[in-house]
């Protein structure tokens, strides 16, 4: 009898943790990928970032940006060689764009910085990133609604798409 009921109490607890760590998957009305291709004939990094609306958009990568690069380990997720197209570079776990990129106040943009690869490799620290984020960012590319992104297809080619970093 106790074995019954302490699986009555176990099998319903453990449905409803898995029920909330399930994530809805990308479909129609959930994006979570944007493809991006390199038509340059040099290596970059791309790195992206949700930029809030009540917080400042970065103009140049920042620190969290720059975070995953700065390992060497990490930073090959990132890379483009010339004339490669992926849709890994920017994927949203948790979230759908949806769900984020829109134009009210507590929507965010998605801003994301193509880096050249080999300034980033040489110099190999986040404190040289940081220090020389201005040296080493190629372009950038902003959505600030998600209607954007549709028109856009979900893809992003650098530099065709890329506006000129901004330097503060």
């Amino acid at each position: 009898m106790k074995k019954a009921i302490l699986y009555f109490l176990v099998v319903p607890f453990v449905m409803l943790i898995l029920s909330l760590t399930c994530t809805k998957e990308e479909g129609a009305d959930c994006h979570k990928r944007i493809s991006t291709k390199n038509a340059s004939d040099r290596p970059v990094y791309v790195v992206y970032d949700l930029a809030y609306h009540w917080a400042s958009t970065p103009t140049l990568p920042y620190e969290s940006m720059l975070f995953d690069i700065a390992d060497p380990t990490t930073r090959k997720h990132y890379m483009l060689t010339p004339g490669e197209a992926t849709n890994k570079i920017v994927v949203l776990e948790w979230i759908c764009f949806e769900h984020r990129i829109y134009g009210g106040e507590n929507g965010a943009d998605l801003i994301m910085f193509f880096l050249d690869a080999k300034k980033v490799d040489s110099l190999n620290t986040l404190e040289k990133l940081i220090e020389h984020n201005k040296e080493i960012c190629l372009g950038s590319r902003r959505f600030r609604t998600f209607k954007e992104m549709e028109q856009a297809n979900f893809r992003v080619t650098y530099p065709d798409d890329a506006e000129l970093c901004s330097q503060p």
